[in-house]
Protein backbone atom coordinates (compact mmCIF):
# COMPACT_ATOMS: atom_id res chain seq x y z
CA UNK A 1 0.00 0.00 0.00
CA UNK A 2 2.97 2.45 0.53
CA UNK A 3 4.52 1.55 -2.49
CA UNK A 4 1.69 2.44 -4.42
CA UNK A 5 0.99 5.81 -2.76
CA UNK A 6 4.72 6.75 -3.51
CA UNK A 7 4.33 5.70 -6.61
CA UNK A 8 1.08 8.13 -6.77
CA UNK A 9 3.01 10.85 -5.64
CA UNK A 10 5.98 10.73 -7.71
CA UNK A 11 3.59 10.49 -10.72
CA UNK A 12 1.78 13.38 -9.85
CA UNK A 13 4.78 15.48 -9.23
CA UNK A 14 5.95 14.00 -12.82
CA UNK A 15 3.09 15.96 -14.01
CA UNK A 16 2.86 19.21 -12.66
CA UNK A 17 7.08 19.16 -14.16
CA UNK A 18 5.88 18.38 -17.36
CA UNK A 19 2.82 20.15 -18.21
CA UNK A 20 4.79 22.98 -16.19
CA UNK A 21 7.27 23.07 -18.53
CA UNK A 22 4.97 22.74 -21.74
CA UNK A 23 2.93 25.79 -21.21
CA UNK A 24 5.89 28.08 -20.12
CA UNK A 25 5.55 31.40 -22.23
CA UNK A 26 9.20 32.06 -21.58
CA UNK A 27 10.53 28.81 -23.41
CA UNK A 28 8.16 30.11 -26.98
CA UNK A 29 10.50 30.54 -29.86
CA UNK A 30 9.91 33.70 -31.79
CA UNK A 31 10.78 34.44 -35.37
CA UNK A 32 12.95 37.81 -35.48
CA UNK A 33 11.70 40.65 -37.81
CA UNK A 34 13.94 40.91 -40.56
CA UNK A 35 14.31 43.49 -43.59
CA UNK A 36 16.41 41.46 -46.25
CA UNK A 37 17.57 42.91 -49.04
CA UNK A 38 19.18 41.52 -52.20
CA UNK A 39 19.45 41.34 -55.99
CA UNK A 40 21.05 38.02 -55.76
CA UNK A 41 18.60 36.28 -53.77
CA UNK A 42 15.47 34.74 -54.99
CA UNK A 43 12.99 33.44 -52.04
CA UNK A 44 11.35 30.30 -52.42
CA UNK A 45 9.66 30.04 -49.05
CA UNK A 46 9.20 31.85 -45.94
CA UNK A 47 13.01 31.78 -45.17
CA UNK A 48 13.97 29.31 -48.00
CA UNK A 49 15.84 31.29 -50.71
CA UNK A 50 18.33 30.69 -54.08
CA UNK A 51 21.33 32.07 -55.06
CA UNK A 52 23.58 31.46 -57.95
CA UNK A 53 26.80 29.28 -58.61
CA UNK A 54 28.67 32.69 -59.03
CA UNK A 55 27.80 33.88 -55.20
CA UNK A 56 26.43 37.00 -54.64
CA UNK A 57 25.74 39.05 -51.37
CA UNK A 58 22.61 40.35 -48.99
CA UNK A 59 22.03 42.61 -46.83
CA UNK A 60 20.19 41.54 -43.28
CA UNK A 61 18.63 44.69 -41.16
CA UNK A 62 16.43 44.38 -37.54
CA UNK A 63 12.93 45.31 -38.21
CA UNK A 64 12.19 44.30 -34.43
CA UNK A 65 9.80 46.85 -32.64
CA UNK A 66 11.25 45.65 -29.27
CA UNK A 67 14.54 46.42 -30.31
CA UNK A 68 17.20 46.55 -32.48
CA UNK A 69 19.74 43.97 -31.07
CA UNK A 70 20.45 40.69 -33.45
CA UNK A 71 23.44 38.90 -34.41
CA UNK A 72 24.43 36.14 -36.89
CA UNK A 73 25.68 33.75 -34.15
CA UNK A 74 25.47 29.84 -36.49
CA UNK A 75 26.63 29.10 -39.84
CA UNK A 76 26.36 26.20 -42.03
CA UNK A 77 27.21 24.67 -44.96
CA UNK A 78 26.12 21.24 -46.41
CA UNK A 79 25.52 19.99 -42.85
CA UNK A 80 28.81 21.13 -41.24
CA UNK A 81 27.69 23.20 -38.83
CA UNK A 82 30.19 26.49 -37.16
CA UNK A 83 29.35 28.63 -34.52
CA UNK A 84 30.86 31.99 -34.10
CA UNK A 85 32.83 33.28 -31.83
CA UNK A 86 32.19 35.82 -28.99
CA UNK A 87 35.21 37.53 -30.54
CA UNK A 88 33.46 36.88 -33.88
CA UNK A 89 30.62 38.19 -32.88
CA UNK A 90 32.00 40.92 -31.17
CA UNK A 91 34.25 42.03 -34.17
CA UNK A 92 31.56 42.22 -36.38
CA UNK A 93 33.51 39.93 -38.93
CA UNK A 94 33.76 36.40 -39.88
CA UNK A 95 35.29 34.66 -43.24
CA UNK A 96 35.72 31.62 -44.74
CA UNK A 97 36.16 29.73 -47.74
CA UNK A 98 32.72 30.14 -48.61
CA UNK A 99 30.92 33.01 -46.99
CA UNK A 100 31.98 36.53 -45.30
CA UNK A 101 30.01 38.27 -42.56
CA UNK A 102 30.18 41.35 -42.34
CA UNK A 103 28.61 43.87 -39.15
CA UNK A 104 27.63 47.37 -41.52
CA UNK A 105 25.78 49.19 -38.61
CA UNK A 106 24.43 48.84 -34.95
CA UNK A 107 21.26 50.62 -34.83
CA UNK A 108 19.47 49.15 -36.08
CA UNK A 109 21.90 46.26 -36.97
CA UNK A 110 22.68 45.46 -40.40
CA UNK A 111 24.93 42.56 -41.85
CA UNK A 112 26.24 41.88 -45.03
CA UNK A 113 26.71 38.15 -46.22
CA UNK A 114 28.27 37.42 -48.79
CA UNK A 115 28.31 34.13 -50.66
CA UNK A 116 31.53 33.10 -52.79
CA UNK A 117 31.17 31.21 -56.08
CA UNK A 118 30.38 27.73 -56.05
CA UNK A 119 32.61 25.77 -57.96
CA UNK A 120 31.55 22.43 -57.16
CA UNK A 121 29.42 20.38 -59.11
CA UNK A 122 26.93 19.88 -56.11
CA UNK A 123 24.79 22.39 -54.89
CA UNK A 124 25.12 23.72 -51.86
CA UNK A 125 22.67 24.18 -48.80
CA UNK A 126 23.55 26.68 -46.87
CA UNK A 127 21.76 27.89 -42.88
CA UNK A 128 22.35 30.92 -41.36
CA UNK A 129 21.64 31.13 -37.75
CA UNK A 130 20.32 34.72 -36.46
CA UNK A 131 19.79 35.43 -32.94
CA UNK A 132 17.91 38.04 -31.22
CA UNK A 133 16.45 38.28 -26.92
CA UNK A 134 15.48 35.22 -25.13
CA UNK A 135 14.75 32.82 -27.60
CA UNK A 136 13.80 35.05 -30.51
CA UNK A 137 15.70 33.59 -33.30
CA UNK A 138 15.67 33.05 -37.63
CA UNK A 139 17.33 30.83 -39.50
CA UNK A 140 17.38 31.36 -43.21
CA UNK A 141 17.73 28.60 -45.47
CA UNK A 142 19.68 28.95 -49.09
CA UNK A 143 20.37 26.54 -52.11
CA UNK A 144 23.43 27.87 -54.02
CA UNK A 145 23.54 26.50 -57.41
CA UNK A 146 25.79 23.94 -59.04
CA UNK A 147 29.17 25.54 -60.73
CA UNK A 148 28.71 23.50 -63.63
Amino acid sequence: METKKILGIVLCISIIVLVGCVKSEDAKFIPIELEIESTDLTRIGNDEFTIPAEGGSFTICSAEKGGPFMEVNWLEFDGVEYYLTDEEVDAGYYENDWVKVVLLGTSPVKYEIVLKTNTSRERCRVRIGINCFHYSYRILSIVQQSGE
